[in-house]
């Protein structure tokens, strides 16, 4: 098996939009958005995007957008059932890509959906602060806020 880290292309979002996990789906519609249009929206307002492929199979796709010139960007990562093959590379992965963003940010911040505890598990893992649940997005739905700080 094997994981690699590529810049995202298009061609990820189509993969990624068709195979999302059930729960990255649900949270997007708890958000009030379809998957196509979060994955699309995302991924074009990114300053950097970066797929995880296992076995050449789009397992992830993340990015960070704001001002680059502000300090705080917007983290975002949506998954497909293929990273639960590779948690332990998927983290040590994780970890130096949000190094790489807090390299442009002095702070990331996002928003998870409170009821997805794979996802906290993970963001807790990578070392995110994440606060208790609160109505969130145009449906009101419970969300958790997760921020990250440079050193």
């Amino acid at each position: 098996m094997t994981l690699a880290i590529v810049t995202t292309e298009p061609k990820h979002i189509r993969e990624l939009a068709g195979n999302l996990r059930d729960q990255d789906r649900e949270e997007i519609i708890a958000f009030g958005m379809t998957p196509h249009k979060a994955l699309w929206r995302s991924y074009r307002q990114a300053m950097m995007s970066r797929t995880a492929l296992v076995d050449d199979a789009v397992a992830a796709v993340w990015g960070v957008s704001g001002c680059p010139f502000g300090k705080v960007g917007r983290i975002w990562l949506l998954t497909s059932p293929a990273s639960e093959r590779v948690k332990t590379a998927f983290v040590r992965e994780g970890k130096a890509e949000i190094t790489d963003m807090l390299a442009i940010y002095d702070e990331l911040r996002g928003y998870v959906d409170a009821r997805y505890y794979r996802a906290i598990r993970l963001l807790d893992v990578l070392g995110f602060a994440i606060s208790g649940a609160f109505p969130f997005g145009p449906l009101g739905a419970p969300f958790r806020q997760f921020t990250i700080r440079r050193h």
